[in-house]
């Protein structure tokens, strides 16, 4: 109807059609045809109506690099649960990264197992978003999951792992910090004695002595910064 191609243009309008617009603005945001303008505006009124019908739609449009980001939006608007983590089984990586980019700004610790269990997905930017929905989350229940991406084979997501664990207190986190100030790749190693500075533990002092004399220079500052740091800490602790 007329009326739903205005509300296709208009996400207002869309919100005052209400439900009964969900089914033509999904063929409206699954049709090719139309301009990505278009097909965005149809996104962003499927989310501001709210109706889980429009979440298959919402999914879908995922696969699309130039819907991508407002379909994350509208999943995350409509607040749906069910589509989004049936979307971080679909074949398509760059679905499941936006159903986990979702998940992680919904933020609840209720999916924290279904989350976790794309740590282990085949294709790298995935295990990436995976590592950071579950920093968003920012639940204890995320640190077994966040830690077994310290063990992953690609340096960017031992990296994003890290940097999610070091959000967490000290004594659950320092441990698996401490663990990456031995890994191979030296810009894992800088982050975890940079992170290091965070946590005035005695554990934490030796390791930051050993970095100093680490084969690359930029964890040796870093390491030389933080020991510093802490150091300061102390001396203002007993003045």
């Amino acid at each position: 109807s007329q009326g739903v191609a205005v509300a296709g243009k208009d996400p207002e309008m869309a919100f005052r059609l209400g439900k009964r617009a969900t089914k033509p603005l999904s063929a409206m945001v699954a049709d090719p045809m139309l301009d990505a303008d278009v097909r965005n505006s149809a996104i962003e009124a499927l989310g501001m109506i709210g109706d889980a019908n429009g979440c298959g739609a919402l999914v879908n449009a995922l696969s699309e690099r130039e819907l991508h980001t407002n379909a994350v939006a509208a999943l995350v608007h409509v607040g749906h649960y069910n589509p989004i983590l049936d979307g971080c089984r679909n074949p398509n990586p760059l679905v499941r990264r936006g159903c986990l980019s979702a998940l992680g700004r919904l933020g609840d610790s209720l999916v924290i197992e279904q989350v976790g269990r794309c740590v282990d997905d085949p294709d790298t930017t995935v295990r990436v978003h995976a590592h950071e929905a579950l920093g968003r989350i920012s639940h204890n229940a995320a640190l077994p999951f966040l830690a077994r991406g310290l063990d992953d084979h690609e340096t960017q997501v031992r990296h994003t792992a890290l940097q999610q664990i070091g959000q967490f207190e000290g004594d659950k986190a320092i441990p698996l910090v401490i663990q990456s100030a031995n890994d191979r790749s030296p810009t894992v190693r800088r982050l975890s004695v940079e992170l290091l500075a965070r946590f005035p533990d005695a554990r934490v002092v030796p390791i930051l002595v050993d970095r100093m004399e680490d084969d690359d220079e930029e964890v040796c500052e870093a390491a030389k910064r933080s020991l510093a740091h802490l150091e300061s800490l102390v001396d203002g602790g007993a003045a």
